[in-house]
């Protein structure tokens, strides 16, 4: 049997439904008749709806044995996503990837990834998101946020406003931020308020002011006898 692609209902504005069920066992006959690479196996059932801007869905993802475009690779992936409309919707995504790397050449090359689960829990404005990665070699990395969306003015593009709460690496390189630190990402605009980052025995590493923009990037703050090794 090949891929089954059902889609019943309509998707593009407010109130709109569409029922998705995509049943891929042979990616790889897609991607033949696309020109590109793939394989492996996907699913996707469930719903989607509302608009580009204020998007809705309801997804179950299972996906095993993937190859995408770049030669990349990924073992597995399950997940579940949940969005509701308006800056006040909930939001409930769970993911989870597990041996993620390079698929492409003649030679075995290490994956990137061992595992990577991301969760994020919450209304569009006022929300939790944890990262957990850890990489073939041991080395972890943890990362929490908490904050929101800003509802865009004018031309001013949309912006994520929140604190970095929890910031630690394990492994080769043993980092962690001491103290929640404020962030502001946005598409023109990312800020990182003072941030202390403690590397043990290694010493300390402060960053007093950290800011990106398409016209400048600003770093100050001061290094204490931080030593690296990844050898």
């Amino acid at each position: 049997a090949g891929n089954d692609v059902k889609l019943k209902g309509a998707w593009g504005a407010r109130g709109d439904v569409m029922n998705v069920n995509i049943d891929a066992p042979r990616l790889n006959q897609l991607g033949s008749a696309l020109k590109l690479p793939l394989a492996g196996t996907a699913r996707i059932q469930g719903t989607v709806g509302g608009s580009a801007a204020e998007p809705v869905a309801n997804l179950d993802l299972r996906a095993d044995g993937l190859r995408v475009p770049g030669d990349v690779g990924i073992g597995a992936l399950r997940g579940k996503v949940a969005m509701a409309a308006g800056l006040n919707g909930p939001l409930d995504i769970k993911l989870d990837v597990r041996d993620v790397g390079p698929r492409g050449g003649a030679s075995k090359q290490p994956d990137w990834l061992k595992a990577a689960s991301l969760v994020v829990q919450g209304p569009r404005a006022r929300h939790t998101l944890a990262l957990d990665l850890a990489t073939p070699q041991a080395d972890t990395v943890k990362l929490a946020l908490a904050g929101g969306l800003v509802e865009a003015k004018g031309n001013a593009p949309l912006r994520w406003d929140g604190m970095l709460q929890t910031l630690q690496l394990g492994g080769r390189l043993p980092l962690k931020l001491t103290a929640p630190a404020s962030l502001t990402l946005g598409a023109d605009a990312v800020r990182l308020g003072n941030a202390r980052i403690d590397a043990g025995e290694h010493g300390q590493l402060v960053l007093a002011d950290t800011r990106w923009s398409p016209q400048e990037i600003i770093a100050k703050g001061s290094l204490d006898g931080v030593a690296v090794d990844l050898v």
